[in-house]
Parts: structure tokens; C-alpha cells; sequence
């Protein structure tokens, strides 16, 4: 007896039942790809911030070793503006480091670049120096830089009106007494020195007399 069913009837009728039908149909599989990356990524988008002492800890769990993972502020190295009474003092510049600088005549050296921040440095030293004087701020609680260039400074003004009563010819007990009277602050420089060109002129009809 000749079958009544068609050939494909009697290949799906021995196919398994749990057999799943295969579909000829081609399927975009790129959504799938990323989603299957995104899920089994080490680094997931929700985990890109990591938190900081969580991961000190785990660094300590799994090494024994101490973290020094710790976050450096990048105003820790940034030195800070220092005021006394009011004024801003300023700071001097640093200089460069030896390896700084290439030896090969550049346009503009690193030292080039030194000096012309000191030189604004001392200007705007100066300018804060006479601001505290005006404001009789005590010299000891300057900072230390300011108070070695007053002192230096008042050195050098006191050799320069030492060496002009030098170039007269005065007797010594004179000039001591002419140093005195500027360093107790009633003349200045030029009167004394008029003073002292003065007695210079009249000592020898003084004398005559």
C-alpha cells in the first residue's frame, strides 16, 4: 500500500518534539554583541568611578602592602599669599634647577625668565617694605626676607652718608657729632653736609680770631 503523506510530512513526523524549528531568516546580531561586552565587561560603565577608600582596602586585603594611593591636591604645591597687616607680601621666586636650563642660547632662557621675575620681586618688595614702615608695623614681625633687605639697605645708606662727611675735612669729634644728628633723625643728609661745608669755611676765622 503506497503512502498517502508527502516526503516533508514524514521527515517532521520522526523529528524530535524538542527539536527547534531553525529559522532561515538573518538576525542583526550587533545589539547583541554589545550588550553581551557591556555585561561581561571587568569595567562596566555604572563602575568607571571607583571609590577611593574602597580600593585602598582592597589593595591592603589582597597585598598586605599599605595604599599610599591617596589624593594629592593640585593646590598642596601652590604656596599661598602671606598678609601682614593688610599688605601682601611677596614671595620670592625659585630658581631654576640645574637641569633646567639647556646651555644652547635660547630666545628666552629659564634664567632670563628668573631674573626678570626677581627684579619684580625686589619692586614690589620695596613697595611692601614702605607700606609696613608707614604703617609702623614692627620690623621683627616682618618676614624674614623683608627684614634683611631694610637692613641691608639702611647699611648701605648709612656707608654712602659716611663716606660723603669723609670727603670734608672736618675733625673727627665734628663728624661724630654730624653722624649722630642724622642717626637721631633731626637733619638729612644735605643739611648736614651744608653744615658741615659751613663750619669747614668759618673754623679757620674762628681760629684766626
Amino acid at each position: 500500500m503506497l503512502c498517502s503523506f508527502p516526503p516533508w510530512l514524514r521527515i517532521l513526523a520522526r523529528r524530535p518534539a524538542h527539536t527547534r524549528c531553525v529559522s532561515t531568516r538573518a538576525r542583526n546580531l550587533s545589539g547583541r554583541y554589545w550588550e553581551l561586552a557591556r555585561l561581561n565587561s571587568p569595567h562596566p560603565a555604572e563602575r568607571h568611578v571607583l571609590d577611593h577608600e574602597a580600593t585602598k582596602a582592597a589593595i591592603v586585603d589582597q597585598t598586605g602592602l599599605k595604599a599610599t594611593t591617596d589624593v594629592i591636591s593640585p593646590s598642596a604645591s601652590t604656596p599661598k599669599d602671606i598678609f601682614l597687616g593688610g599688605i601682601k607680601i611677596p614671595q620670592r621666586p625659585k630658581p631654576p634647577e640645574s637641569d633646567e636650563c639647556c646651555m644652547s642660547g635660547c630666545a628666552v632662557c629659564v634664567y632670563d625668565l628668573y631674573f626678570s621675575s626677581l627684579d619684580d620681586y625686589k619692586k614690589e618688595a620695596r613697595t611692601a617694605r614702605g607700606r609696613l614702615r608707614e604703617l609702623s608695623i614692627p620690623m621683627h614681625e616682618w618676614p624674614e626676607d623683608l627684614q634683611k633687605q631694610e637692613m641691608k639697605e639702611v647699611t648701605a645708606s648709612n656707608e654712602e652718608e659716611k663716606e660723603g662727611l669723609d670727603n670734608l675735612d672736618l675733625d673727627p669729634t665734628m663728624k661724630a657729632f654730624l653722624m649722630l644728628e642724622k642717626q637721631l633723625g633731626k637733619s638729612s643728609l644735605t643739611e648736614i653736609t651744608h653744615a658741615a661745608a659751613f663750619l669747614e669755611r668759618i673754623t679757620p676765622i674762628i681760629i684766626h680770631h
